[in-house]
């Protein structure tokens, strides 16, 4: 799962016009949306506060996480902060350009692809297939009066 700003320019307009991209994206913010995270021992960072500084891991951190993002796992302690870098999905859906309020234009833009595609389906069926039997019988008619 790439972000599209980290895409290059034309793989950018690939990523827009493909329905994967809204039917992932819809089905993602469905399922993950409005979710707490809770990290794992190896997801932790461990951040200690200066030498000298009397105060708890919730005072040291607490301007930082508010700005950024990210919970506080011990925000009691005094040294040995246990920080989680995101506190819920929406943050993480967000950076991965996935809103969860876009759920109906998801919708709405992946209807308009398949309806698109079936028209499409009959107009070149239409194009190749039907002027060719107008041909034939023209040509069988011109062969009879001879």
């Amino acid at each position: 799962m790439v972000s599209p700003a980290d895409l290059p320019g034309f793989w950018k307009f690939v990523y827009r016009a493909s329905p994967l991209t809204y039917l992932m994206g819809g089905l993602i913010s469905a399922g993950l949306a409005n979710t707490n995270v809770t990290c794992s021992s190896k997801e932790v960072l461990v951040i200690s506060p200066p030498v000298g500084f009397n105060g708890t891991c919730d005072t040291y951190l607490k301007p930082y996480y508010q700005s950024a993002g990210g919970s506080l796992q011990n925000p009691t302690a005094s040294s040995n902060c246990d920080f989680c870098q995101v506190s819920d999905t929406n943050a993480l859906l967000e950076s991965l350009g996935i809103s969860t309020s876009d759920g109906w234009i998801n919708i709405g833009y992946l209807s308009v692809f398949v309806v698109f595609n079936v028209l499409a389906t009959f107009l070149l069926y239409w194009v190749a297939r039907i002027p060719r039997k107008r041909k034939q019988k023209g040509k069988v008619l011109v062969d009879q009066q001879l």
